[in-house]
C-alpha cells in the first residue's frame, strides 16, 4: 500500500481531483473509495470542473463510499438482513434466552406483546454488535478481555469487573442464540458477512473472480479512521492500493501504514490552530443561530452564499437556524438531509396512527388539522373552511374524551350554530372511520396490510406536489421491505401494531441522496448546511461551526451503559482518545482550507445548565489564555445582534415592531377611525377598559378571544354558565311559587336534577375526567346554595337574567347606550329590591374588592351601572335598592350574598367615572397599554411584550 501526503494548501476534494488527473483523463480503471456519500459527491463536481477547464474527455473513475467498499471485494453467498430483521432477530434471541439468567443481567425485558420495547432492545444489541463486530470483536472477545483485566486490578474494582463479565457471559449466549436464528432463515448480518469472507475468501469459481481479486486501481481519499475489519480488508488488495492523506509529510508521524490516524500523535500534539476572533461564545443553543446571522453580516457582501458552509454537528441546532434564515432572508440548503420523520407524509401517518389507537378528541383534532385531512374533507364538502373554530367551540364546551361512543349521547343545543358544530363533528368521525375500515382487525396479511395503507395514501394527500408523490413511491417501496422479514420473526400482527413498527423505521431515513433534495424548502443556491464529519469534503472558502463545546467536538463514551471509555480503550475500538483525535485532525484541515472560519459554542445548554467549550479551541503556551477564559466565563457575555437581513437589510423584525408601535400611537389615541366606532356597551366591559385600554381594544373592538382545542377542563367562564344556568333554571320554578320554598331537602333535590339534566345533556356520554371532578365541585355548592336559600330573608325572586337599558350622558356632549343583565333580582315589601350578582369563582369576592373608599378608586363599575338602569326602571316601585354578590365560592361554608355598602354619592361619583371612561371610548382611545397588578400574564400579554420590547429596541434610535 502506497501513501501520499498532499499537504492541506487547498480543499481536500480539490487535491485529489488534481492528483486523478496528473496522468490523463482516463481513470476507468480506477476505483476511488470515499468517507461519506456528500464526499463522493464532491469528488464527482472537482473532477468534471477540472476537466471542463482542460477541455479534456473524462472517464470517470467508480466512486464508492468506505460502507459499501467491502461488498466489492467479496461474493455474498447468503443474502444480507436488514436492520428491522436484525432487531427482531436479537429480540427473539433474548426472549429465547434463559429467564434465569436473563433476568439476572437485564431488570425489565418487554413482554412478548411489547412491540415497541422489543425493537428498542433489539437497536441495542445491533448497535453493540455492529460496533464490535466492526474491530473485529464478539461478545466472547469482551468477555475474555474482562477476564484478564480481573487478574490486572485491584480487588475491589475486580468485584465490579466481575458483574460486568457475567452480564457479557450472558450476551456472548444471546449473540450465539442470534446467529443461529438467522442461520436457521438462512441469511446473515453484513458485519458476519465480513468477518466469514476474510477468513474463507472464495476461490475463482465459473470465470468469476475470487475474493480479493481485484486488477483495479483502488484510491482511499483522506480515510483517516479505518476500523480493524476494513484495514484488514485493504490488506487483501494492498497491492493495488493508494491512500491520499491530507497532511504535509512533516505530519507522517500521525498517521499509520493506512493513512488512518495514530491518535497517541495527535492526542499529544493537540494545539489549536484557530485565533481568538475566529472563536464566539454565546449564552444558549438559540444563539448560535444569531451568531451565525452576525458573522454573515459581517462579511458585507463580499462572499454569495452558495461558497459558505454551517457544520452542524449537533442537530438540535437546525430549528433555531432554521428561523433564523427565513427570519433574516438567508437563503439556504440543508445537506444534511431531510429527516424522512420531519415530512408532511410521515407526519400524517403518525398522527394517522395516533388517532386509530386512541380514538380520543385531541387525536382526531391533531388529525383533522394536518393539510392532507383539511383538504379531504373538504373535498368531501363535509366541512367548510371556518370548521376548525367550530371544532375548538365545540372541544371548549363540551370536552369531549372517546368518540367512539362519547358521540352517541344527544346533545342540546342552545343555537342552530351549535347544531351544525355537532353535526359536522359526527360527520367527520364517521368519514374517516369509512376510510379506516380494516384497521381495527386482529391480524393481516402482509398483503392486507399493503392495501390498507395504500388506501390511506392515496386518498389523503389529494393533489400531491413533486416532492410528495416522489415521497409517497419512496414509503410504497419502504413498505416492500417488511415483505422480505421472516413471519417466524415478525409474526401474525394488527394492522395498527405493523405501521407502528413502519414508522419507526422510516422515523430514522434522512433523505440525503441528490435526487431527494428537491423538497420545495430548498433553495436552489444558498449557504448548506454540513454534518460535521463532511465539513472536511466541502470546497467553501467561508465556513461557520457551531455547537463547538466539549461532549459534542468531541463527543464522549464514557457514560455509555455497556462499553464506558476505559473498556473500549481496553478493546481498542472507538474511544475517547480516538474522537479527539479525529476531531482534532479534522479540526487543522477545515481551517487550513479556507479563507475565513469562525466557531460558536453556548456558555449555557437549553435549560441552563453550563457548557464547557471544546478543548481544541484552546492554544498550549498561549500567553492570552486567561484572559480568553474570563472573557467566556465571565459573567457578561455579548449577545448577538440577530437582527441583521441577508445582503443588508437592516433590522427587519425591529422594524416590524416600530411599525406596530407607531400606528398603534397613531390609531389609538384618540385619532384615525376608531373614534366614534362603539355606541353601546354592557357594564361588564367597564371593567377591561380600567385593567388596561389596549387589552380592551384587542378583545372587544378587533374581537380577539383565545380558542384552542386544549381545555382539560370547564374553564372559569364554563363552569360559571353552568352554575348560572342552574341557578336560573330552578329560579324560573321558584318564582312561580306563591310563597319561597323554605325546605333545604327539597331544594337540593331540585337543584341536584337540575345538575344532572345540565351535565347528560350538555356533554357527551364520554367526558374529560376533570369534569366529573367539576361535576361534584358544583353539586357541593349547590348543596350550600340550597342552604343559603332554605334561610334567606331577603324576600322573593322579582326577575331572573332581567335586561336592563338606558342612555349615559357623557362629559362632552355625547351619549353611550348601557344594556346589561342582572342575574338575580329579588322584592321585599319591606326592604326593597336586591340586585345579585353570581360569582362562583374558588375565592372569595366582595364588593369591597372593586372600591377603595380612600382613593374613591373603582375597578369594576358593573354594579353601579345596574342600580343606576334600576333605578330608571319605569315598573320599578320607589323603594331601596341594595346591590351585592352572591357568592359561590370553593369554601362551601362561606356560600353568602355579600352586600356593597355604598352610599349614593360613591355611586353617583362611579357614574362620573363611567361616562368619563365610556367618552374616552368613543373618542377611540386605547392607548398606553397598562401592566397587571402583580405581573398576572394573561391570553394578550404577548402583544404588549412585542410592542414593548420594539420600543426598547428603537429607543436610542429615536
Amino acid at each position: 500500500m502506497k501513501l501520499y501526503f498532499l499537504g492541506r494548501e487547498a480543499p481536500c476534494v480539490m487535491l485529489t481531483a488534481h492528483w486523478l488527473l496528473e496522468k490523463g483523463g482516463d481513470l476507468s480503471q480506477t476505483l476511488v473509495v470515499v468517507a461519506s456519500a456528500r464526499a463522493r459527491q464532491e469528488l464527482m463536481v472537482a473532477l468534471l470542473r477540472l476537466a471542463e477547464e482542460r477541455e479534456w474527455i473524462l472517464e470517470m473513475p467508480a466512486i464508492v463510499t468506505m460502507g459499501q467498499f467491502p461488498e466489492r471485494l467479496y461474493r455474498q453467498t447468503k443474502p444480507l438482513a436488514d436492520t428491522l430483521t436484525q432487531k427482531l432477530a436479537w429480540s427473539r434471541a433474548v426472549q429465547e434466552s434463559d429467564p434465569k439468567w436473563r433476568e439476572s443481567v437485564i431488570s425489565q425485558i418487554p413482554e412478548k406483546e411489547n412491540w415497541r420495547g422489543n425493537l428498542a432492545l433489539g437497536e441495542m444489541f445491533v448497535k453493540l454488535h455492529t460496533e464490535l463486530a466492526a474491530e473485529a470483536l464478539s461478545f466472547t472477545d469482551v468477555v475474555e478481555k474482562l477476564q484478564e483485566m480481573e487478574h490486572e486490578t485491584e480487588f475491589a474494582e475486580r468485584q465490579a469487573l466481575l458483574i460486568e463479565r457475567q452480564r457479557w457471559e450472558y450476551f456472548a449466549e444471546v449473540q450465539q442464540k442470534y446467529h443461529q436464528i438467522l442461520d436457521g432463515l438462512g441469511i446473515w448480518d453484513q458485519q458476519s458477512a465480513r468477518l466469514f469472507a476474510l477468513e474463507h475468501p472464495q476461490p475463482e469459481k465459473e470465470g468469476l473472480a475470487g475474493d480479493f481479486q481485484r486488477e483495479e486501481k483502488i484510491v482511499l481519499m483522506g480515510l483517516a479512521d479505518l476500523n480493524q475489519v476494513q484495514k484488514r480488508m485493504l490488506d487483501k488488495v494492498s497491492a493495488q492500493v493508494t491512500s491520499l492523506v491530507f497532511a504535509p509529510e512533516s505530519e507522517t508521524e500521525g498517521f499509520d501504514a493506512y493513512g488512518s490516524l495514530k491518535s497517541e500523535y495527535w492526542v499529544s500534539e493537540l494545539n489549536s490552530p484557530l485565533r481568538e476572533e475566529e472563536i464566539t461564545a454565546v449564552e444558549n443553543p438559540a444563539d448560535q443561530a444569531a451568531a451565525v446571522m452576525d458573522f454573515l453580516d459581517s462579511l458585507q457582501g463580499a462572499y454569495p452564499a452558495e461558497r459558505i458552509a454551517v457544520g452542524i454537528p449537533d442537530a438540535a441546532v437546525e430549528h433555531s437556524l432554521v428561523q433564523a434564515c427565513e427570519k433574516c432572508g438567508v437563503p439556504w440548503k440543508n445537506h444534511l438531509g431531510k429527516p424522512l420523520g420531519s415530512t408532511s407524509l410521515y407526519l400524517f401517518l403518525r398522527t394517522l396512527l395516533a388517532f386509530m389507537v386512541r380514538d380520543d378528541f385531541e387525536s382526531l383534532a391533531a388529525l383533522v388539522r394536518h393539510p392532507y385531512a383539511e383538504q379531504a374533507l373538504l373535498r368531501k364538502g363535509i366541512v367548510s373552511p371556518q370548521f376548525m373554530e367550530s371544532l375548538d367551540t365545540f372541544q371548549q364546551k363540551r370536552l369531549p374524551y372517546q368518540l367512539g361512543r362519547g358521540l352517541s349521547r344527544k346533545l342540546a343545543a342552545q343555537n342552530a350554530s351549535e347544531v351544525r358544530d355537532i353535526e359536522t363533528i359526527r360527520e367527520i368521525y364517521r368519514f374517516l372511520r369509512e376510510i379506516l375500515q380494516g384497521w381495527d382487525a386482529q391480524t393481516v396479511s402482509m398483503t392486507q396490510w399493503k392495501s390498507l395503507l395504500e388506501k390511506i395514501l392515496f386518498t389523503f394527500p389529494g393533489e400531491p406536489s413533486p416532492f410528495e408523490r416522489w415521497l409517497l413511491g419512496r414509503i410504497l417501496a419502504e413498505s416492500q421491505k417488511l415483505e422480505a422479514i421472516p413471519e417466524s420473526l415478525l409474526g401474525k400482527l394488527s394492522p395498527v401494531v405493523m405501521l407502528e413498527i413502519f414508522l419507526r423505521e422510516l422515523e430514522k431515513i434522512r433523505l440525503v441522496e441528490e435526487e431527494e433534495l428537491f423538497g420545495e424548502e430548498n433553495a436552489e443556491e444558498g449557504i448548506e448546511w454540513v454534518g460535521w464529519l463532511d465539513m472536511i469534503w466541502t470546497p467553501h472558502p467561508v465556513s461557520v461551526i457551531v455547537s463547538c463545546n466539549e461532549g459534542v467536538i468531541p463527543q464522549a463514551a464514557n457514560g455509555h451503559l455497556f462499553l464506558p471509555n476505559r473498556l473500549r480503550n481496553w478493546l481498542g475500538v472507538m474511544d475517547n482518545d480516538r474522537r479527539l483525535a479525529r476531531d482534532a485532525y479534522l479540526l487543522r484541515a477545515i481551517h487550513d482550507t479556507r479563507e475565513k472560519l469562525q466557531v460558536v459554542f453556548s456558555l449555557h445548554g437549553e435549560t441552563g445548565e453550563p457548557l464547557l467549550p471544546s478543548r481544541l479551541l484552546f492554544r498550549q503556551g498561549n500567553p492570552h489564555l486567561p484572559a480568553q477564559a474570563k472573557a467566556y466565563f465571565g459573567e457578561k457575555t455579548s449577545r448577538p445582534r440577530y437582527e441583521y437581513a441577508w445582503e443588508g437589510i437592516p433590522r427587519r423584525l425591529a422594524e416590524s415592531r416600530r411599525e406596530a408601535r407607531d400606528w398603534a400611537e397613531k390609531n389609538l389615541t384618540g385619532g384615525g377611525t376608531l373614534r366614534g366606532y362603539v355606541t353601546e356597551l354592557s357594564p361588564t366591559k367597564w371593567k377591561d377598559y380600567i385593567a388596561c385600554p389596549f387589552r380592551f381594544y384587542l378583545r372587544h373592538i378587533l374581537k380577539l378571544e383565545p380558542i384552542d382545542d386544549h381545555a382539560q377542563e370547564m374553564s372559569p367562564l364554563e363552569f360559571g354558565n353552568a352554575v348560572h344556568t342552574i341557578l336560573e333554571q330552578w329560579g324560573q320554578r321558584e318564582k312561580s311559587r306563591p310563597t319561597p320554598t323554605r325546605s333545604r331537602e327539597i331544594l337540593e333535590r331540585e337543584l341536584e336534577s337540575l345538575l344532572e339534566e345540565y351535565f347528560t345533556t350538555r356533554f357527551p356520554r364520554s367526558v374529560l375526567p376533570a369534569v366529573n371532578v367539576q361535576q361534584e365541585i358544583l353539586r357541593s355548592r349547590l348543596k350550600a346554595f340550597a342552604a343559603f336559600q332554605a334561610s334567606w330573608d331577603g324576600g322573593q325572586i322579582w326577575a331572573l337574567e332581567k335586561s336592563l337599558e338606558m342612555t349615559l350622558e357623557l362629559p362632552g356632549g355625547g351619549k353611550m347606550n348601557v344594556t346589561g343583565r342582572i342575574d338575580r333580582i329579588d322584592f321585599h315589601p319591606g326592604l326593597g329590591y336586591t340586585l345579585m350578582d353570581y360569582k362562583s369563582g374558588d375565592t372569595l369576592l366582595s364588593p369591597d374588592s372593586v372600591y377603595k373608599k380612600k382613593t374613591g378608586e373603582w375597578k369594576d363599575l358593573q354594579l353601579p351601572l345596574y342600580w343606576e338602569m334600576m333605578r330608571r326602571l319605569p315598573e320599578r316601585e320607589n323603594l331601596p335598592i341594595r346591590l351585592g354578590y352572591l357568592v359561590l365560592p370553593k369554601k362551601t361554608e362561606d356560600t353568602a350574598f355579600l352586600k356593597a355598602d355604598w352610599e349614593t354619592p360613591q355611586l353617583e361619583d362611579a357614574l362620573s367615572q363611567a361616562a368619563d371612561i365610556a367618552e374616552k371610548i368613543q373618542n377611540g382611545i386605547f392607548w398606553p397599554p397598562k401592566e397587571l397588578p402583580g405581573n398576572i400574564r394573561d391570553d394578550y400579554q404577548p402583544y404588549v411584550e412585542w410592542l414593548k420590547d420594539g420600543q426598547e429596541i428603537f429607543k436610542s434610535n429615536k
